[in-house]
């Protein structure tokens, strides 16, 4: 262990910014420069490149701790200036594709109600023109629409999160309470409930009582042994793919929690997922769960809400202390169809990430993951997340890429990564930055004009 404690220290070397002789607030691996290319965006998500190489970057509209807003997209001119292309969105935006002359964006739309849900798929032409060609998502709880892509196939690739925590409304989904009282998680195959009910303080009424609350039910609806809920195709928890104009809607595969990030391997075209580890908060805690990597398997089952990272919510590892022992929701589970590649650093919300392809910056097959950062749940000696991280898929071995590690207080260097992607030629890394997002510890909220787009080149 002392060993490897020493190898981190020798490879992790801080950098400074060119043209300021200040101590940065970072460490990145040694043999690399980064380089901030764009200032003053607003809560942005997601980039991505058209055949030309230029950038567009969207931003959320939407961030914990505001009300809901609308998000846009902007292109990254070379001066490092933005221009809008179009505003309006649904908050929050999470996913942005390039494709045949078009930009295809995921779009939360908290707030909204567009049928049975909330979320949409725009197809936005560089005019400014929208078309909603996918709509009714159950994107209006906790999670969201988490990505969107382009396949080998020529279709859409998409994810839905869950509504909730681990499959119950409780007094944690203040968005669900206050914008859209009557949603809850939704299967996307049969499933028949154990009848376990959960009692929670009523912040609904105007009198000091409670709600008794089953999984997959609204907020204050019990359930009951034997009960049966209908797989539905508007579902959460699951990844989609649909036809460029948003026909032929299909699920991909199930039982996932939060598959904020997709990508088709460029090496063996299989689909790579990175799914959220659920949390000790609410009225089902789950306790130290991983962000976990995922090959999708097709038609596949992946878990939520009674396995997470691919073990049975009963064990020990995921009771909460002081807090009712996880038991299972389902009465009988589908096959589980796989293990995860790679188990990552419990709440440090791995978000977007990329394959490596140029030995010219990397490992070739190797892949760069953004953390994000959470607020932590439990104490640890390290601060969870804030971090870029390389991911061998072959091994699981785990390695930080950047780092930073003063969190919110960031003020010199990236504070929040939520995105990464190469340029076309693979030989430089491109890291989105949400910015300024606050803590629970701290009491700060979001921070407008905090985010930024930075640049990453190997120097040696």
């Amino acid at each position: 262990m002392n060993t490897l404690v020493g190898l981190k220290q020798a490879l992790s070397t801080p950098v400074k910014e060119e043209n300021n002789t200040e101590k940065p607030d970072y460490l990145i691996e040694q043999g690399y420069r980064l380089e901030r290319f764009v200032s003053g965006l607003t809560f942005p998500t997601v980039m991505t490149f058209d055949l030309q190489g230029n950038i567009y970057v969207a931003e959320a509209g939407f961030a914990y701790g505001t009300k809901p807003g609308k998000g846009r997209v902007v292109r990254i001119e070379p001066n490092g200036s933005f221009t809008e292309i179009a505003g309006g969105f649904g908050g929050p935006v999470t996913g942005i594709a390039w494709h045949d002359g078009y930009l295809y964006v995921a779009a939360g739309d908290i707030g909204e109600e567009h049928g049975a849900g909330c979320g949409q798929i725009i197809r936005l032409a560089l005019d400014g023109t929208k078309e909603t060609i996918v709509t009714g998502l159950k994107t209006c709880g906790d999670h969201f629409t988490g990505d969107v892509l382009f396949g080998p196939d020529g279709k859409i690739y998409f994810s839905v999160g869950t509504a909730t925590n681990s499959a119950v409304v409780g007094t944690d989904d203040m968005l669900i309470l206050k914008y859209h009282p009557q949603f809850h998680d939704t299967p996307a195959r049969d499933i028949e409930l154990v009848g376990t009910n959960f009692v929670s303080r009523n912040p609904l009424s105007e009198q000091q009582d409670v709600a008794v609350t089953g999984a997959y039910k609204p907020f204050g609806e019990s359930s009951y042994e034997g009960e049966m809920i209908s797989g539905r195709l508007l579902a959460n928890g699951v990844i989609y793919c649909c036809n460029p104009d948003g026909t032929n809607l299909q699920i991909v595969a199930d039982g996932f929690r939060n598959t904020f990030g997709l990508k088709f391997s460029p090496f063996s075209g299989k689909l790579i997922a990175i799914d959220h580890g659920a949390d000790p908060r609410g009225s089902r805690q789950i306790r130290l769960d991983w962000d976990k990597v995922w090959e999708v398997v097709p038609y596949g089952w992946h878990g939520f809400p009674d396995f997470f990272s691919g073990l049975p919510a009963t064990l020990p590892h995921f009771h909460a202390d002081e807090q009712a022992k996880p038991t299972f929701l389902l009465k009988g589970h589908p096959h589980l169809s796989s293990q995860p590649l790679a188990r990552l650093q419990s709440h440090s919300a791995s978000m977007k990430f990329d394959f490596c392809t140029n030995t010219d910056f990397g490992r070739p097959g190797e892949i760069f993951v953004a953390q994000f950062g959470e607020s932590g749940f439990e104490k640890t000696e390290e601060l969870p997340g804030f971090k870029v991280v390389r991911v061998d898929l072959d091994t699981g071995q785990i390695s930080d890429f950047f780092t930073n590690p003063k969190g919110d207080s960031a003020t010199r260097g990236p504070v929040r990564p939520i995105d990464v992607k190469f340029n076309p030629a693979g030989n430089e890394l491109y890291l989105v930055d949400f910015g300024i997002m606050g803590t629970l510890q701290t009491g700060r909220n979001p921070k407008p004009k905090t985010g930024s787009l930075w640049r990453i080149v190997k120097t040696k």
